[in-house]
């Protein structure tokens, strides 16, 4: 795809955010770590999406000379599925004290992509606890931008933990959202209601 072609390179990690950058998203832990990885060049940026934080990204990009960031529409069919596979791990994230009250559904394309998962989320979220108990990702507090940049850098030294843990996302999924299954969990609330 060439959107992505000044991406794709073995010594690159792609870091990826896609979907809704909106008022219960924490962008701004995101773009702290951005700020303190801008020199180094093996990690990339990519955002696709819109929200009300979009502006402020594309802002502090522009200003700061965020060289390592590449913003998006949002991406459709062929060119999100593309977007996916040139990642190498994905953030979902979600401001301190919206847990409950929204869950970023990109999450799930995530895992079906096979990818590590970096949540910035209250720990006791039910992302959190997926990628936890499944070792498959990791959990940031929200506004601790160290610690995102410190698992980044995990990422881009540890090829192995990055293939082990994709691995046990895409099982998460194929266990507990695909279509199907997650068909026949309605099948199963109705006939319960119906027989109540």
């Amino acid at each position: 795809n060439k959107l992505f072609q000044s991406l794709i390179s073995d010594q690159n990690l792609v870091v990826s955010y896609f979907g809704n950058m909106g008022t219960g998203q924490d962008i701004e832990t995101i773009i702290e770590a951005i700020k303190m990885l801008k020199d180094n060049n093996h990690v990339k940026f990519v955002f696709a999406g819109h929200g009300n934080k979009m502006p402020l990204l594309k802002k502090i990009v522009r200003e700061e000379k965020l060289d390592n960031v590449y913003i998006y529409d949002f991406l459709h069919g062929n060119d999100f599925q593309d977007a996916l596979s040139i990642s190498d791990c994905f953030i979902v994230s979600l401001k301190e004290g919206v847990t409950g009250l929204a869950v970023p559904s990109k999450t799930y394309s995530y895992m079906m992509a096979g990818r590590p998962i970096i949540a910035i989320m209250d720990e006791d979220s039910d992302i959190a606890k997926d990628l936890r108990e499944n070792q498959a990702g990791f959990i940031v507090q929200p506004g601790d931008s160290f610690k995102l940049v410190e698992i980044i850098k995990i990422m881009v030294e540890n090829a192995e933990k990055r293939e082990y843990m994709g691995k046990n996302a895409r099982n998460i999924y194929l266990k507990k959202y695909t279509k199907n299954h997650c068909t026949q969990l309605y099948v199963k609330l109705l006939m319960k209601i119906l027989e109540e």
